[in-house]
């Protein structure tokens, strides 16, 4: 058991090292990067902050000073690809996109504020922003481009570079062979990483014992994760800190717990990225943390008061169950769930004074709710 707390205590560590670094990285650049501002001059930077650079605004290192230019200021700025100034009709306001295809009609990405990405297409020389509260933009795309609904024949176009990319670049060819697409647009995994505060319900049931202690009041905090793997699929991750506690007149359980829950997420509706609702499913794994004469307010404990009185009593290390969760995104940045968690076969540490092989073996069941806050997406 002490492989698997050390295990977890260094997934933890590695976790944590990682945020910052990936943080760090997304923050900055080592390269040689310039900015061009709309009356021509050229600012040479070594350094472009990417978490606050946006469609809105461009902000980068000057002469050892943070410097912040609107997009109305700037013709172009180059940070891992070109981006460019565009006035999106009908009120021509500037924007800072790059350019992903181009053809009869240009496709174009952008990050807003919030760190959402927004698309945007030009035809006949003006650029027009796609509405991301669509659930199929096929009724958009018409309305804007005369022949396109004849032209195309998906009945459905998503608010997402792979759907888009595609359909405008089946659209590009067919009004001009010249414009073949030499590739595809895959869906790339998409990372994020953020903090998450939970509390629920829950309720155990002491195996042998006729004993009730009704339901309690549980909370947690800790760090979640979300890897993407296509349109649907996910890999979900929580890993936290948990209390959790319960009395009556013969027993005081009070626990204190590391977990460990890995999920797979299958995603059940998508409003345009920007609402989605997932179903997901994955094994828990609980560390409770042991008593300690050290710090007795950290750990777990058991209290007996009919073999130990007020002595304290550990509970085993190890206890494994499952969960199911049903997760609601809101953009990139926000996550709400409400979770339903088992937990078989915990068991407390030998206790009592001629029978050392005494133990109380208890079940849990927790129903929760929490949000998700990503700070790196």
């Amino acid at each position: 058991m002490s492989n698997l707390k050390n295990l977890i205590t260094s997934t933890l560590v590695i976790f944590s090292f990682l945020s910052f670094s990936i943080n760090e990285m997304q923050s900055q650049t080592a390269d040689l990067l310039f900015v061009i501002k709309s009356n021509g001059d050229s600012l040479a930077t070594s350094k472009i902050f990417t978490q606050r650079t946006n469609e809105e605004k461009v902000v980068f290192l000057s002469e050892g000073l943070k410097k912040e230019l609107s997009a109305a200021e700037v013709s172009s700025y180059y940070e891992k690809g070109r981006y460019v100034n565009i006035k999106v009709s009908p009120d021509d306001r500037s924007k800072l996109v790059r350019i992903v295809l181009r053809g009869t009609i240009y496709l174009a990405k952008s990050t807003s504020p919030k760190r959402d990405e927004l698309y945007y297409i030009r035809h006949e020389d003006k650029w027009f922003a796609l509405d991301h509260s669509l659930t199929n933009l096929k009724g958009q795309l018409s309305d804007l481009i005369e022949d396109f609904a004849a032209t195309i024949d998906d009945r459905k176009i998503q608010y997402n570079l792979v759907s888009l990319g595609r359909v405008i670049a089946k659209y590009n060819e067919e009004k001009d062979s010249s414009h073949k697409s030499s590739g595809d647009f895959d869906f790339n995994d998409i990372s994020k990483l953020g903090i998450y505060g939970m509390s629920g319900l829950s309720t155990i049931r002491i195996n042998d014992v006729a004993s009730t202690h009704g339901t309690t009041l549980t909370n947690g905090i800790g760090l979640g994760g979300s890897i993407q793997f296509d349109k649907i699929v996910s890999l979900l991750i929580q890993m936290g800190y948990t209390r959790s506690n319960w009395q009556n007149d013969n027993y005081d359980f009070e626990f204190k717990t590391l977990n460990f829950t890995p999920m797979i997420s299958a995603q059940l509706y998508n409003k345009s990225n920007y609402f989605r609702l997932s179903a997901a499913t994955g094994i828990h794994i609980n560390l409770d943390l042991a008593s300690s004469a050290y710090s007795p307010s950290f750990y777990s404990r058991f209290i007996n008061q009919e073999f130990n009185k007020d002595a304290r009593i550990g509970l085993r290390k190890f206890s494994i169950g499952y969960q199911f969760m049903l997760n609601a995104s809101f953009g990139n940045s926000f996550d709400l769930f409400t979770a339903y968690q088992v937990v078989l076969r915990r068991a407390t540490q030998s206790f009592g004074a001629f029978n050392f092989n005494k133990t109380l073996v208890f079940d849990t069941n927790d129903f929760k709710v929490g949000i998700v806050y990503y700070f790196i997406k």
